[in-house]
């Protein structure tokens, strides 16, 4: 998992995929990171055996809210 780079100033959404499951330390891990960048967990859910996440991006951590 990896922190994604932010092309827009406005709120908008990202989704990840992650095949098979996830280590719940790793994932944590994962979130706080993302939480850090400006990203939150909207929604989790399960399609196919993988698990899809979806982050609202609400501010930038230089400042900028969105």
């Amino acid at each position: 998992m990896t922190t994604p780079h932010c092309p827009q100033p406005a709120q908008h959404y990202i989704t990840e995929v992650n095949k098979g499951s996830i280590r719940m330390q790793t994932w944590q891990r994962h979130l706080n990171d993302m939480y850090a960048q400006g990203y939150r967990l909207s929604h989790v859910f399960e399609q196919d055996g993988n698990t899809v996440q979806v982050y609202e991006h609400h501010w930038h951590p230089d400042g900028f809210r969105a």
